[in-house]
């Protein structure tokens, strides 16, 4: 049905499989993405220090970080919108994936909106709050303004990369960002190069180039089969789903806005040293983002594989997805710092900057190269406790870490050493106070759901019963051994399905076959059964049973199969009914292939028609 079809598509179903091949297969088109992401916005830097003014290069510079902190404010609603997406999707849970959808690129047409009015009211007064240099501030005000212009189609793209990320499919947001940063960078040229727009034809750039990814975006949203297909009619906000992407996208949002507003003040403290510095500054931090981006790549990764995994129940496979992305996010981030430290000066050419000023750009990369693989761990757990639906923890530690320690760090040290070098330290110091936070966060596993945790615990249970179950039968005659096969039988059906004896297996025969028919009952069975209940009972009887005691063993046995047959025949009759409705309705149940949503004029639109299963 919906999900299956979705499921056949070339997705990544992070629920199966090799885990660090599917992380890999998942991360690789991430990264690339990112690169492209901070390649165009590299371009700008380029072309503007080759053929704009002399000024322009520390102006844009001096918009980054605050750019970030307002843009980081709405970006936290993409990632809750994919953590409530990965989730419904591990579950197979089409009618909420169809309301997630919708409500997702309703709030990101409003954060487009608001952003673009904060943008346009705020730009000049926010940059002369942040000490920006009166030579820099007019071009500087100039460029802020027109990117805030275009912030629609960067927060649509934002959001919808965000739901197909979360179905599996990280390809395709690459794809689009392969043709906008073509297109940025020939408008790059054209604009500045030949134009001689200066900062004004950088920005256009952008914003054009940005409007092409999200143009891409929604028109295969439209086009999608499934039930993540997107009907423009039907964006609106849905209340549950929107209380979860709230509830979780709020925390990230300001997460990344605490970060973000740590970076601008410690932009403002650089300004002091002159343009030069800035320039420097601003060349490093261009460098940097190639580095975050391939680290947070694994931390958008890890958010995904958690969040379909939780959806699934597939609770044995989510530490180890964590661990692994862990260590594969390590191994890039001691790989790019290796590359990075050593051709810092060759990096840093390509900026055209004064020989004088290229020593602060070489030193602060040096100290991303030696501690970048710290910042590695806490980003990944960091993406991974998001999404499991606790993003509380995160904003506090980096509220704490990220933005108390690092100021704390850079205020104090200017007093002592007022110095670049000094300032760029606070980096390494806040990462190694954030990573230990969450490092006893994760180990102490209070990132899981209470639920979760339950389940998890029965399922260990179930684990342990089995072998009991499996130990006392080789000690027991003919009529116990039946029973202890009973109970291995009915850990491998749905609990709907319980089968005990051999003429009852028959009968689970018939059933699997009318499920099958019936893919809206039973989709997919889950490899954690809870069936820990008649299993116990069936060891505890064993444990107290002894050779002159089987009559009361079979007894009991003949009890269980009596009431286990009942229930095997209501889950018949129920069966019945759902096949006759599956044939009759089979057009009308889900958005599927080839079907257009919604069915008829009659029925209000309304994404309730779904059957939950």
């Amino acid at each position: 049905m919906a999900v299956k079809s979705l499921k056949r598509m070339n997705n990544i179903d992070t629920t199966t499989g090799v885990i660090w091949k599917k992380i890999l297969l998942f991360t690789l088109p991430i990264l690339l993405s990112n690169f492209l992401q901070q390649l165009y916005g590299t371009v700008d830097m380029i072309i503007l220090g080759t053929y704009g003014s002399s000024t322009a290069l520390g102006a844009v510079g001096t918009t980054t970080s605050l750019t970030n902190v307002l843009l980081g404010l709405f970006v936290g609603i993409s990632t809750g919108s994919s953590v409530a997406l990965a989730q419904a999707y591990g579950a197979s849970d089409n009618r909420r994936i169809y309301k997630v959808v919708h409500s997702t690129i309703f709030w990101g047409l409003i954060s487009g909106i608001v952003l673009t009015a904060i943008g346009l009211i705020f730009s000049r007064p926010l940059l002369e709050l942040m000490n920006c240099p009166p030579s820099l501030i007019e071009e500087a005000t100039t460029y802020m303004v027109w990117i805030f212009v275009g912030m629609i189609p960067i927060s649509l793209y934002n959001m919808g990369s965000a739901v197909l990320r979360a179905i599996g499919d990280s390809r395709r947001p690459f794809y689009f960002l392969i043709a906008a940063a073509v297109t940025n960078i020939i408008l790059d040229y054209i604009f500045v190069g030949l134009f001689d727009w200066n900062v004004f034809g950088a920005a256009m750039a952008t914003i054009i180039s940005q409007a092409v990814a999200a143009v891409l975006t929604i028109v295969t949203l439209v086009n999608a089969n499934g039930a993540y297909r997107l009907y423009l009619k039907e964006v609106r906000p849905y209340k549950e789903e929107s209380m979860m992407i709230i509830k979780i996208g709020v925390p990230a949002g300001f997460q990344s806005a605490i970060i973000s507003s740590s970076n601008a003040l410690i932009q403002s403290q650089v300004n002091k040293f002159g343009e030069g510095v800035v320039e420097a500054y601003a060349a490093f931090n261009r460098l940097d983002g190639f580095y975050y981006m391939s680290i947070n790549s694994f931390s958008v990764a890890a958010t995904t594989f958690v969040g379909q995994n939780l959806g699934a129940k597939k609770y044995h496979r989510v530490r180890k997805g964590i661990k692994v992305s862990i260590m594969l996010g390590v191994i890039v981030a001691i790989f790019v710092g290796i590359i990075m430290g050593l051709f810092r000066e060759e990096f840093l050419d390509v900026f055209n900057l004064a020989p004088e000023n290229m020593e602060y750009g070489k030193f602060a990369i040096v100290m991303d190269s030696l501690a970048y693989w710290i910042f590695a761990i806490g980003d990944v757990l960091s993406g991974a406790i998001r999404g499991a639906g606790k993003s509380l923890f995160p904003m506090i530690s980096s509220l704490i870490n990220m933005f108390g320690i690092r100021q704390m760090w850079v205020f104090g040290i200017q007093q002592v050493n007022p110095s670049f070098q000094a300032i760029i330290l606070a980096y390494p110091v806040s990462w190694i106070f954030q990573t230990t936070m969450l490092l006893i966060y994760f180990l102490r596993g209070k990132w899981l759901p209470k639920n979760l945790a339950e389940d998890i615990a029965d399922d260990l249970d179930n684990d342990v019963v089995k072998e009991m179950s499996a130990d006392l039968s080789s000690d027991e005659d003919a009529d116990v051994d039946g029973i202890e096969a009973s109970a291995e039988i009915e850990t491998e059906v749905v609990n709907e399905f319980p089968v005990v004896d051999e003429s009852a297996e028959e009968q689970s025969t018939e059933v699997e076959d009318q499920v099958e028919v019936s893919e809206e009952i039973t989709e997919e069975v889950s490899d954690e059964i809870d069936d820990s209940e008649v299993v116990a009972d069936s060891v505890e009887v064993i444990e107290k049973t002894s050779d002159n005691e089987k009559d009361d063993v079979l007894e009991f046995a003949n009890v269980k199969n009596e009431e286990l047959h009942l229930k095997l025949d209501l889950s018949l009759e129920n069966t019945d009914i759902v096949e006759k409705q599956s044939e009759t309705d089979s057009e009308n149940i889900y958005p599927d292939e080839g079907s257009t949503y919604p069915v008829n004029e009659n029925d209000d639109q309304n994404p309730d028609i779904y059957l939950q299963k």
